[in-house]
C-alpha cells in the first residue's frame, strides 16, 4: 500500500525515501525513543540538503516519527519559549476547522500574549472572527489545559467570559507547554495544529541592521 502511494506522489513531486534505523536496508542503530528516530531523520534531511518546507509523512511507526519531527520544528523556532497544541473541535467543515486553527496559531497578537503568560481570550476570539471560517461566536467555547489533559479551564463559554480566575488560566499559560481548546460547536470536524509564542528574541534575530549587510535578506 505504501509503495503505491509513493509511486503516485513521484509523478508530481520529488520523493526521498528514508529508511529508519533497522528497517529496510539501513544499518541497525540502537535508538530508544520516537524522538531519537526523529533526530536521526532530521540529520539525514540536513545531510541531503532537503529544504525546510519539505513535506514529511510515514506509515506505521514512521508516522509517529513524522509527527514528532513536526513538533521538533516548532520547538526549535527562533526564540521559542512555549509550545502550544491547538485543538479545534466541532468545525462546520474540515476547511473551517483548519482556517480557525491557522488564524489563531499565526496571530501575532495571540502569540505575543502567550510569551507574556497572558491567556488573552479576547485576542483569540478576534483571530477566530477574522478567519475565513463561518463561525457563530455566540456558540464558541475557549479553554486551556495541561498537555494531553482532559481537565479544561474554560475562559469563554458560548461567547461569554466565565468566572474562572485569571490566575488559574495564567498558571497554565505560564508553563513551557500547554493545550488550547476551541469548541466551535458548529459541526463534527476537528483539527490539531502545533504552534508557539512570539518573543523579543525572535524580533531581535530577524530585524536586520542596515549597517550590517550580512543581517539583511534571509
Amino acid at each position: 500500500m505504501f509503495d503505491g502511494v509513493l509511486s503516485k506522489l513521484a509523478k508530481s513531486r520529488r520523493v526521498t525515501r528514508i529508511n529508519l534505523p533497522g528497517f529496510g536496508r539501513s544499518t541497525p542503530v540502537q535508538l530508544d525513543s520516537v524522538g531519537a528516530h526523529a533526530d536521526h531523520v532530521a540529520r539525514v534531511m540536513g545531510a541531503l540538503e532537503l529544504p525546510r518546507d519539505t513535506d514529511v509523512f510515514g506509515n506505521g511507526f514512521g508516522a509517529f516519527v513524522a509527527l514528532e519531527l513536526a513538533k521538533m520544528i516548532v520547538r526549535d523556532g527562533e526564540g521559542v519559549t512555549r509550545f502550544i497544541t491547538l485543538h479545534i473541535h466541532g468545525g462546520r467543515t474540515a476547511g473551517d476547522a483548519e482556517a480557525v486553527a491557522r488564524s489563531v496559531g499565526n496571530s501575532t497578537l495571540v502569540k505575543t500574549s502567550w510569551f507574556g503568560g497572558d491567556p488573552n481570550w479576547g485576542r483569540i476570539l478576534c483571530a477566530i472572527g477574522y478567519s475565513q471560517a463561518k463561525v457563530d461566536e455566540s456558540k464558541v467555547d475557549v479553554g486551556y489545559s495541561q498537555p494531553k489533559s482532559t481537565k479544561i479551564a474554560f475562559a469563554v463559554r458560548r461567547g461569554q467570559p466565565t468566572r474562572v480566575g485569571l490566575q488559574t488560566l495564567g498558571a497554565i499559560v505560564a508553563k513551557p507547554e500547554f493545550d488550547l481548546h476551541i469548541f466551535l460547536n458548529a459541526g463534527r470536524h476537528d483539527c490539531v495544529l502545533y504552534t508557539s509564542d512570539l518573543t523579543e528574541e525572535y524580533v531581535e534575530f530577524n530585524k536586520g541592521d542596515l549597517s550590517d549587510p550580512t543581517s539583511l535578506g534571509g
